[in-house]
């Protein structure tokens, strides 16, 4: 027989970008999500108070404050359904969390949603007020890899409006690098045969070509990923609420609460390091 666990909240937030994350720790609320929703690795958030997460600067990397807040939410064990649950539904005030191995009841007077596509058959209403979906091409950067910039902007172009460099997994010297390029299209212009991978992976290489300093550089695509980022109009329903404020608008807004999760992060940012 499969157990069922239940718990009692006072508001469950839904969502596990970093907004959903930061909301959830200035205000100590649980966080519910079926799959985890990580930054771009190159991202900055704009923060005025960056000591606060350990930080010199007020460009603070995404990713990075992302994975601070896992930790800190984890401690203070506000992540009651992180890496097992299979669906999440809203069932009259509570969530029935499934998992591989038993049932969470997990009540609710208020839920908080930033990403409603957490949530399994979900009813609600929203209108769409602006198509755009992110798309990220990886590609191997097999010959001309020693690249010493972050990344290559182009702004007045949707497609290949960047080229970010990472370090390579295939080696482990620092300076080789592979690269991604990041578009931002409609559904139309993600469909149409000029922004396929094919021509993304060409157009590309002669970029790098030109700009690089190996005219014989090549590259091989690796994967496409896609990212709905279009902008919706969400209408609250009873006491669910729907919240797409960006997390420097959290962080703007919210960062005088003095909660208790941002109370461990300070601890935790200044416990001495020991010495082996």
């Amino acid at each position: 027989m499969r157990l069922k666990p239940e718990f009692h909240y006072d508001t469950i937030v839904v969502g596990s970008g970093l907004p959903a994350l930061l909301y959830a720790y200035l205000h100590d609320y649980p966080v519910v999500f079926k799959d985890p929703n990580p930054p771009f690795f190159g991202d900055v958030v704009l923060i005025d108070e960056p000591e606060h997460f350990g930080y010199d600067t007020n460009k603070v990397k995404q990713f990075k404050l992302w994975t601070l807040l896992h930790i800190i939410l984890g401690m203070r064990g506000l992540l009651p359904t992180a890496g097992i649950a299979t669906s999440v539904r809203v069932e009259d005030n509570y969530l029935k969390v499934s998992t591989t191995t038993a049932f969470l009841k997990l009540n609710f007077k208020n839920l908080i949603v930033f990403e409603p596509e957490q949530l399994n058959s979900f009813d609600y209403h929203c209108e769409l007020i602006e198509e755009k979906y992110e798309v990220y091409d990886w590609f191997l950067i097999k010959e001309g890899a020693r690249w010493e910039i972050e990344k290559i902007d182009f702004p007045e172009q949707k497609h290949i409006n960047q080229i970010w460099f990472h370090d390579s997994v295939r080696t482990s010297r620092p300076f080789l690098k592979d690269c991604v390029v990041r578009s931002y299209l409609t559904k139309e212009e993600l469909d149409d045969e000029s922004n396929d991978t094919g021509l993304t992976r060409v157009k590309t290489q002669q970029i790098l070509r030109k700009l690089g300093t190996e005219p014989y550089l090549v590259i091989e695509f690796d994967e496409r990923e896609i990212k709905d980022k279009s902008i919706y109009k969400y209408y609250d329903k009873d006491n669910i609420k729907f919240n797409t404020d960006t997390a420097e608008q959290i962080w703007n807004t919210y960062k005088t609460n003095n909660s208790e999760s941002m109370k461990l992060c300070i601890k935790v940012l200044t416990l001495p390091v020991s010495s082996q």
